[in-house]
């Protein structure tokens, strides 16, 4: 059997079991004391339960390295059972294509665009609020820009998607999507919106019923109740003293210390893969 064919099957099987199995397992993030914080670990959360699918992604590029070619028949049991995350990493792209040829939707503001994100207004958000509150939903627009929040919004519901239907994944989803808000909304007053301006940009968004579509990061596209009671009560709150505030592990410790973990997982898998990968097949 074609080893290429192999690896995929393997691939889409054991990192799908790992995915939805650390999905299920993985912790909720505890309270920080700055939005900005709060943002960043969210987002983190979003990513930790795929971070084991990519030792196990790792492990089989290792193996396949060095396997020699032909192989035996991969057993029928576990192309069967590779089937279902097949199915949920085809629906995972097809989200994601569908999402890059959306359009902007009925957005009230709304900041689009991947590699240098613009500010889109609709002429009725622009009618239904004063100059004031104009201004300080373009400055809530103008951070999102600033972040690259279009292109994170469509990743992290690719991340989601991967981990459908587990409902922990989509309350993740939402968790993030709630502390981006916060954290514009706190970071458009740092730059000099009004606080009960940009409030009153929120609400009449929220009159207006509308939503933004595809990947675009707008002024209003939570529309949960006690939500947007939060977030009125902050902006209508005085500026959060400790905003900005970093308390996650610097990038240049990260990415040394997870490409040195990837290194260590491919070279495992061609040490041992070829013994797990005949021990699997036996055992299907």
């Amino acid at each position: 059997m074609d080893r290429e064919f192999v690896f995929s099957l393997l691939t889409v099987l054991l990192a799908g079991v790992t995915v939805l199995t650390s999905a299920t397992l993985a912790p909720r993030p505890r309270a920080e004391p700055s939005v900005e914080a709060r943002e960043r670990r969210c987002w983190r959360a979003l990513w930790r339960p795929l971070m084991p699918a990519t030792l196990v992604v790792a492990g089989l590029c290792g193996w396949v390295a060095v396997e020699p070619d032909p192989m035996e028949r991969m057993p029928r049991l576990l192309i069967l059972a590779a089937v279902p995350f097949c199915a949920i990493w085809t629906r995972a792209v097809w989200r994601a294509l569908a999402g890059l040829v959306s359009g902007p939707g009925t957005a009230a503001a709304v900041s689009l665009g991947f590699v240098r994100p613009g500010i889109l207004v609709s002429p009725a958000f622009a009618r239904a609020v004063d100059a004031s509150a104009l201004q300080a939903a373009c400055v809530h627009e103008e951070a999102h820009a600033r972040h690259h929040d279009p292109i994170r919004l469509w990743l992290a519901r690719l991340a989601t998607d991967l981990q459908w239907p587990l409902p922990a994944a989509r309350r993740r989803f939402a968790q993030w999507r709630q502390a981006l808000e916060l954290a514009r909304d706190q970071e458009a007053r740092g730059h000099g919106a009004d606080g009960a301006d940009l409030a009153a940009a929120v609400l009449a968004a929220v009159r207006l019923e509308v939503v933004a579509a595809g990947p675009a990061a707008s002024l209003h596209n939570v529309c949960e109740a006690e939500f947007l009671t939060e977030r009125v009560a902050r902006l209508l709150a005085p500026v959060d003293a400790e905003a900005g505030r970093r308390s996650e592990t610097p990038a240049t410790v990260t990415l040394p210390a997870l490409t040195a973990i990837w290194t260590l997982a491919i070279l495992i898998g061609a040490t041992f893969g070829e013994r797990a990968v005949r021990l699997l097949f036996r055992l299907g």
